[in-house]
């Protein structure tokens, strides 16, 4: 039986929105996990509750990842090349972040495959934060009012990751920046028209 194509719109529309959703849900729980594991890191290097945290930042990743590659299809279709683009840029900014977090903390065993996950996910810091800061440029040319602040946040990436370190909150703003794109994103009309 084939399908409509509106349904397949319609279809399409209701996945952006869930992924959306899930990248808000990521960035929640990453700002949340990155709390966890600063404390963690003061108490304990290295303890249970250090690696926990580790985890859960890594799963939020993964999260936030979902949210940019509905926000990056967004922005293809709404925003144009340049915007989408970066978007994928920082997609494979957080599937580094993921990858590199879970790598060190679930997947890898020895103190080696360890390193080279922590290596992929500072790595996957600025890759981020550059693909963010080249989505917050062209959206803040086309975008205006509250909206602009979001922009304004995406555009600083650099600079916020650069400070997020330095307070012990690694990918935190970057996080956050994807959190209310997808926020923006869901306020917005369809993502599908």
């Amino acid at each position: 039986m084939d399908v409509p194509e509106t349904g397949r719109a319609s279809a399409r529309s209701r996945v952006r929105k869930l992924a959306l959703t899930v990248g808000v849900l990521g960035g929640a729980g990453w700002a949340g996990s990155d709390q966890l594991l600063s404390v963690a890191f003061h108490a304990q290097y290295g303890g249970a509750d250090y690696v926990l945290a580790n985890r859960l930042l890594g799963a939020a990743a993964v999260l936030v990842a979902v949210g940019m590659i509905a926000a990056a299809a967004v922005l293809r279709r709404e925003r144009g090349r340049v915007a989408s683009l970066s978007g994928w840029i920082a997609v494979a900014g957080f599937v580094m972040l993921a990858g590199g977090s879970l790598g060190e903390f679930v997947f890898f065993r020895g103190d080696r495959l360890a390193a080279a996950g922590w290596l992929w996910f500072v790595m996957g810091l600025p890759v981020t934060a550059i693909g963010l800061t080249g989505v917050g440029l062209r959206l803040f040319i086309r975008w205006a009012g509250p909206r602009r602040l979001v922009a304004l946040w995406l555009a600083a990436s650099v600079p916020l990751t650069i400070a997020g370190w330095a307070l012990g909150l690694l990918g935190t703003p970057l996080a956050l920046g994807v959190m209310a794109l997808c926020v923006v994103l869901l306020l917005e009309r369809s993502p599908a028209h």
